[in-house]
């Protein structure tokens, strides 16, 4: 929280900050120091739980809070859109055995993702 208070951002500057998994750093005042918050959901039961958390506690913050869904896969697509908002989506990250596979193996990233482009203009969008 200190470190973002003390961060001396000009007009168009952007910061994107990766916090661990989880709502643990709404309860730090993480959120007080941000604009804006995306959260990343996962395919799975938890993650959709973690982002309905995440909305009542940044609508508690008074933050706009907007989703990537990630790991998505033509099949499950629709399913992990009926657990959120689809206003507040704004972009998926398709599931790719490659990039799961260097991750795995500690390996660097090699793939480019274009859907990771279209998020990031996204961001700039809302913001």
């Amino acid at each position: 929280k200190k470190f973002l208070a003390s961060l001396d951002v000009l007009e168009n500057d952007i910061v994107i900050m990766d916090t661990e998994a989880g709502v643990e750093h709404f309860g730090r005042g993480i959120a007080g120091e941000c604009d804006l918050i995306i959260g990343i959901v996962d395919p799975t039961a938890e993650s959709f739980t973690l982002a309905k958390k995440m909305a009542v506690m940044a609508a508690k913050a008074n933050k706009e809070l907007y989703f990537v869904l990630n790991k998505v896969e033509s099949s499950i697509e629709s399913i992990m859109k009926r657990h959120l908002d689809s206003q507040k989506i704004i972009g998926s990250i398709p599931k790719d055995d490659l990039i799961f596979m260097q991750s795995l193996e500690g390996q660097k990233l090699t793939k480019s993702i274009p859907e990771i482009d279209r998020i990031c203009n996204r961001v700039i969008d809302v913001s």
